[in-house]
């Protein structure tokens, strides 16, 4: 069998001669399974026989490291004769996200609705070590069971690091999570 090359996006064909049955694809495609189908379709013509597929946890620009977003490949040959459809079971490594940092306070102060952006900036700047006017919160939000107030340092940039400022239903400071 002749094997015809892909590029890494899977979706361009070094070879432009005609799909023959003894032609071997692969494809590769991340987040969504049905781009390789589609590639395998536009391939074959429409039918085609699947003889290897997998998914696996990857990054965004690639797939050598664990990461956030789904990877899939498969190989493939045409014509279909058995009409066989990939299952992508999962062999590769798992993408465990880092735990949420919760950042608890002692202080179960009750605060009113119109100062809890003040006294989230407050919070914020005695955990993270930042000086208030580093800190940028927007306005408080009704949310669950609770109020929440979103936050970031610097106000401004693209390096910026953000938090929540959680708040019970009866005003009292629950506690700052970083996001």
């Amino acid at each position: 069998m002749r094997l015809v090359a892909k590029s890494l996006m899977g979706m361009v064909l070094l070879s432009a001669l005609p799909a023959s049955a003894n032609d071997v694809h692969q494809t590769k495609c991340k987040g969504n399974s049905g781009a390789c189908i589609q590639e395998a379709q536009r391939v074959c013509g429409g039918e085609y026989h699947v003889l290897f597929s997998e998914s696996h946890a990857g990054g965004p620009l690639g797939d050598s490291v664990p990461g956030p977003v789904t990877w899939y490949s498969m190989s493939y040959e045409c014509p279909n004769s058995r009409g066989d459809k990939p299952d992508f079971p999962f062999r590769g490594n798992t993408y465990s996200p880092p735990p949420e940092r919760d950042i608890e306070t002692k202080s179960r102060q009750r605060v009113s609705i119109g100062s809890m952006g003040k006294f989230c900036q407050g919070e914020a700047s005695a955990t993270f070590g930042r000086r208030p006017q580093e800190i940028l919160t927007l306005p408080v939000e009704r949310t669950g069971g609770g109020f929440t107030v979103y936050g970031q340092f610097p106000p401004e940039g693209s390096r910026v690091t953000t938090f929540e400022c959680r708040f019970d239903s009866s005003g009292a400071f629950r506690r700052v999570v970083r996001d």
